[in-house]
């Protein structure tokens, strides 16, 4: 019984040498189906527990608090004092533009504590990469995204636009910074860093500058992890049931410190009020004590100054009379002198009065010489020098005028005034007889004219003051002879009457100055009495009037504040509190959407890779079988047990399907997780991954793989064990063959060679076989049809997104209204084709009373709706026609549509990320769109849904010859505009998440191609055996090798090209299967399959066919004639 047993087991081993090529088949089938099904499986797994580790690793928040009124540090220490919260941190958030070299970013500002490099306690802990951390004011570190840092290294300066930001109601201290660190950050892995109200409405940079940096006594953001959570795997619902605990209590305390906070909101604002009110009485007060003092101490010095003025007007009364004899007696001295002096100057005056005569008569020859006319004529030429003057400053004023008109026109603010001024122009050009060219002519010459008008003007001047000082000259010498002759009679009066006046004078004199000299003496006293008092009242007025106004001040400033208070506090509401998970989160969100899809996409390919497996372990089993049909007819007829006899073929399948599955699974392990993981490097900034390997998926793995190998060999061999061992030691009898369908059709039937025929009939007579080949070559190219699909649906989104929806290629968000500038410089047509207006900003949408199901959108309000078709096609996705925009349209885009499962006459809610209000949207229409969603709304449906017009902050344009750094640099100089933004940019980005997915398609159209190759080798390699003596016989009567090769080839080029034919049908329903299940929510991945891809995988089919047929050439070249011909019997 013993040698039985070994010489049972000896055949075994040796069959497996024998049937190497089979073995290895089978092996190499277990290898890609256990191996695609292992790493497909294990990068979900992989990246959850990489993804967890480094969210530990870096002490990530498990949840995070925003509130609309701040945080306070009592707030913090309610948290703190929470069952379930290991940590909290409070900290500030700015949403801010701002540029870098010229270069316009959104950045979001995340306050820095200086325990962020020192505790691994810090939340949200940053790690270092380049540079150093901030070390005082204006220093700041930068995340560096998974794209990488563009236009920004060490060194440069972020200058942001403004400092303040009215939704988060940070403010910064400064408004440049200099980038010192670069750093990773496991709270920002995402290439997207996510939404804001500023801007182009995405986070394009994030940056940390250091906490003090921040002004205002509260917080913005409170972050919290929970006790327990970091044992849990992040992507578990355990993760999230430990959180969701935490959540509770959080919304529970936030209730009480909700009212709490709107109590002490209310009552410092009355403490404030009445402080105000009883500082305003006391200051009024005091005011009024000190004017009553003031207007006491003016009535004393007005009274002193009474006694004064009175004393004053004394002395200058006697000081008058005084002076008045003093000067009575100087003008008789002088008189006397002026006598004796006039006599003599009498004399004189007669003598220069005629030297003066002969100098006019000289004078007046040499003005006649330089003038070239005598002094005669001067009167009669001036008239007509002035005529010609009046005629050239005419000209001038109407050249100065038109100059004028022209540049107020070309300077004009909008298109109104414009119109107007030029209408006046051109009125102008009209009535100076001139035309366009004329008048810029004659303006050019305008200074020219000015001048000549100079030179005449002076010329008649010059002419007239000739004319005017002769005669004036001549004048005055006939008066001076009058003046002598008067002169000489007066004198002779004046002698008399200063011989008397002298002796009167000298009496008054004596008695004025006595008087005098008593009056200086008492107001002497009063005077300085005055100037004390004046200096005293001086002082108090300037004290009283300073206080005054510093209390006014105070006051206006006090009054200000309550009033500013006052309106936050109505304009605030009912404080509220909001609790956020990680799965609000931008990067975690969509990390573990990447996750889920990996999970999903593993449960669909590797069901088609084993499914192909079994049908062709199936067939080359039940071949093997037919083979040693022989041997066990004698295994039986010497006593072995139908057991054991299925035990070793059930061996030989289960051991080559363990090998194979062994090393699928140690390769699949490490190799597609690790290409999966660089792959999804792209879009997230991730650590490096060791990949693990995961007992249960490697058990299920090889246990499905073996088992399903085992059982297509116990299906097979059950059927051969039911017959005698006579039957079995007897050949197989052949199939009867059977008239085929295409016999039935004998026209042609009749033109088809012998050869076509054999083929043919051949194909059909072993329908097993057809069926099992058909399946395996179906299956193949179904996943090559699915995986050529999807790489054919990233490439659509870029093309048709980019190419045939949107039609603008920039965006320029401006802050406040857009100025004239801008206007001008967007109707540039060397720049820009055409511009429109809109609004846009990012909001949140959902269905009433699902707070869970919240999607990120944009919504786009343009200020002319009926061009609003030229910028964004608007298509129907059903019947794929274009549909038009109005007013009162509200259309969505199609995702959104399917993941809200919204349609047209439904309502959505849409809440801005800067508000607080869900707003009621009816949708009128979708429309198709591939990236991003988006809602569109006319001006009057926006007003029915928000209660207001739409605040215009951007302008959608389309760009001329220029490139983009021309176009960004012809923009930045404009006041206002805030951000250029080119749809090149947001094409790169989905490309980089599209690019994610790459390496996964490769992977998968790999796979297949290799399990096509193994099938179709392998089914060929099984009709090659079962044909042999056929082979022999068409050698033997003298067929060519081309021919041989030619009468089983054909038949796998048609099972090939049938299959594939039939794979597209069934690649189409698992290509649309796959894609709804990888598409993120942001991307809608295009339905249908386009003849490339059809076309791509019909080539790949029947590339890997040419192959085998290549590869099993010299398999039927290596068959024996005579051999093959022996018979069995």
């Amino acid at each position: 019984m013993v040698m039985k047993s070994a010489a049972f087991q000896k055949s075994s081993r040796r069959t497996v040498k024998s049937t190497i090529s089979r073995f290895i088949s089978i092996v190499l089938i277990s290898f890609l189906g256990a191996g695609a099904f292992a790493g497909l499986a294990a990068i979900s797994p992989n990246m959850k527990r990489a993804g967890d580790e480094y969210y530990d690793r870096q002490n990530v928040m498990d949840l995070r608090l925003l509130s609309t009124y701040g945080f306070t540090d009592e707030d913090v220490k309610a948290i703190g004092d929470i069952d379930g919260v290991s940590g909290v941190m409070a900290t500030h958030t700015l949403d801010a533009t701002g540029s870098v070299e010229d270069k316009d970013y959104a950045f979001r500002i995340n306050g820095l504590s200086k325990a962020a490099a020192a505790t691994s306690d810090y939340i949200n802990r940053l790690n270092l990469i380049a540079g150093r951390w901030p070390r005082r004011d204006g220093e700041a570190v930068i995340v560096r995204p998974s794209i990488g840092l563009k236009n920004i290294e060490l060194g440069s300066t972020v200058s942001l636009n403004e400092n303040s930001d009215e939704t988060s109601g940070a403010s910064l201290a400064r408004q440049k910074y200099t980038v010192v660190g670069v750093a990773e950050s496991a709270y920002y892995i995402f290439f997207m860093q996510g939404n804001t109200s500023v801007g182009g409405g995405t986070i394009d940079y994030v940056l940390y500058v250091p906490e003090d940096n921040f002004l205002g006594a509260g917080y913005t953001d409170m972050y919290v992890t929970v006790k327990g959570a970091k044992k849990l795997n992040a992507f578990e619902n355990k993760y999230f049931a430990r959180t969701d605990i935490a959540e509770e209590r959080l919304k529970a305390l936030a209730q009480k410190r909700q009212t709490l906070r709107r109590d002490q909101f209310r009552a410092d604002l009355a403490e404030a009020q009445e402080k105000y009110a009883t500082a305003e009485r006391e200051a009024r007060e005091k005011l009024a004590g000190a004017k009553a003092q003031l207007e006491r101490g003016a009535e004393r010095l007005a009274g002193a100054r009474g006694k004064y003025a009175a004393g004053l007007a004394a002395y200058q009364r006697n000081a008058a009379a005084a002076q008045e004899l003093t000067v009575a007696k100087a003008r008789l001295d002088d008189a006397a002198a002026q006598i004796a002096a006039g006599e003599e100057e009498l004399l004189s005056k007669q003598g220069r009065l005629a030297v003066a005569e002969s100098q006019l008569e000289a004078a007046q020859k040499r003005a006649e010489q330089a003038v070239g006319m005598p002094i005669a004529q001067i009167a009669f030429a001036l008239p007509s020098m002035k005529a010609q003057l009046d005629n050239l400053r005419a000209q001038a004023d109407a050249l100065s005028r038109l100059a004028a008109l022209r540049a107020a026109r070309d300077s004009a603010l909008g298109m109104p005034a414009y119109e107007v001024l030029n209408r006046e122009y051109q009125a102008a050009l009209q009535g100076a007889a001139l035309t366009e060219e004329q008048a810029s002519g004659r303006i050019a010459q305008l200074d020219a004219l000015k001048s000549q008008l100079l030179t005449a003007q002076k010329q008649y001047d010059e002419l007239g003051a000739v004319k005017n000082s002769f005669a004036q000259r001549r004048a005055e010498i006939d008066a001076a002879r009058q003046q002598l002759a008067a002169a000489q009679s007066e004198l002779a009066a004046a002698k008399l009457d200063c011989q008397n006046g002298r002796a009167e004078v000298r009496a008054r004199t004596a008695e004025a100055k006595a008087k005098l000299t008593a009056a200086e003496a008492k107001l002497a006293a009063s005077a300085e009495k005055i100037s004390g008092g004046e200096r005293e009242l001086a002082a108090k007025t300037k004290e009283y009037h300073a206080e005054k106004a510093a209390v006014v001040t105070r006051l206006a400033a006090a009054k200000e504040k309550l009033t500013a208070s006052q309106r936050e506090l109505s304009q605030l509401g009912q404080p509220k509190w909001y609790v956020l998970d990680r799965e609000l989160n931008e990067g975690f969100a969509n990390y573990n959407s990447s996750t889920k899809r990996m999970r999903d996409l593993a449960t669909v390919f590797p069901s088609v890779f084993f499914l192909v497996a079994a049908l062709v372990c199936l067939t080359t089993m039940t071949r093997m079988v037919d083979e040693e049909r022989g041997l066990i007819g004698t295994f039986k007829a010497l006593g072995y047990a139908n057991h054991k006899i299925a035990g070793r073929y059930l061996s030989y399948a289960a051991s080559a399907s363990l090998l194979g599955s062994v090393l699928g699974i140690t390769v699949g392990f490490w190799l597609i997780p690790t290409i999966a993981w660089g792959a999804y490097g792209i879009a997230f900034a991730l650590p490096t991954m060791k990949p693990a390997f995961y007992p249960a998926i490697g058990a299920l793995s090889v246990l499905a793989t073996v088992l399903l190998t085992t059982l297509s060999t116990g299906v097979a061999v059950k059927n051969c064990l039911r017959e005698s061992p006579a039957a079995l030691m007897r050949p197989k009898a052949p199939q009867s063959g059977k008239r085929v369908l295409l016999e039935y059709v004998k026209p042609v039937w009749r033109r088809l060679a012998f050869t076509r025929k054999v083929t043919i009939r051949n194909l059909v007579l072993n329908k097993k076989r057809l069926l099992m080949s058909l399946v395996g070559i179906v299956g193949c190219t179904a996943l090559v049809v699915t995986a050529f699909g999807v790489k054919n649906a990233e490439m659509t989104i870029l093309h048709d997104q980019f190419g045939e929806i949107f039609h603008y290629n920039v965006t320029i968000s401006f802050a406040g209204s857009p100025s004239p500038k801008l206007y001008s410089r967007l109707a540039d047509k060397n720049y820009f084709a055409q511009a429109t207006e809109a609004f846009n900003a990012a909001a949140e949408a959902s269905l009433r009373g699902d707070a869970k199901n919240t999607y990120n959108i944009y919504v786009v309000s343009p200020k002319d709706a009926e061009d609003f078709t030229d910028y964004v096609s608007l298509r129907d996705p059903r019947t794929r026609e274009n549909f038009s925009f109005t007013d009162s349209s509200a259309v969505i885009t199609e995702k959104l549509a399917l993941n809200l499962h919204a349609g047209i006459g439904d309502t959505i809610w849409v809440k801005f990320l800067d508000g607080n209000e869900k707003h009621r949207v009816r949708v009128t229409g979708i429309t198709t769109n591939y990236a991003l969603n988006y809602v569109y709304l006319g001006k009057s449906a926006y007003q029915a849904a928000f209660g207001q017009r739409p605040g215009y902050n951007q302008f959608f344009a389309v760009m001329g010859g220029h490139s983009k750094e021309k176009v960004n640099k012809y923009l930045s100089s404009v006041a206002g505009v805030e951000t250029v933004t080119f749809t090149d940019d947001l094409m790169g980005n989905i490309g980089t998440t599209l690019d994610s997915v790459d390496a996964i398609i490769w992977i998968l159209i790999i796979a297949a191609g290799l399990l096509a190759f193994v099938v179709l080798y392998n089914l060929t390699n099984i009709n090659i055996s079962e044909r042999q003596r056929e082979l022999a016989t068409l050698k033997v009567l003298g067929f060519y090798d081309w021919e041989t090769h030619a009468y089983i080839f054909r038949e796998t080029v048609i099972l090939s090209l049938v299959g594939s034919l039939v794979g597209l049908v069934f690649g189409t329903f698992l290509y649309r299967t796959v894609i709804i299940t990888v598409e993120s929510d942001l991307l809608l991945l295009n339905r249908d399959l386009t003849w490339h891809g059809y076309l791509g995988a019909v080539l790949l089919t029947m590339s890997f066919t040419w192959l085998v047929n290549q590869c099993l050439k010299p398999r039927i070249d290596k068959i024996e004639m005579l051999e093959s011909l022996k018979s069995v019997e």
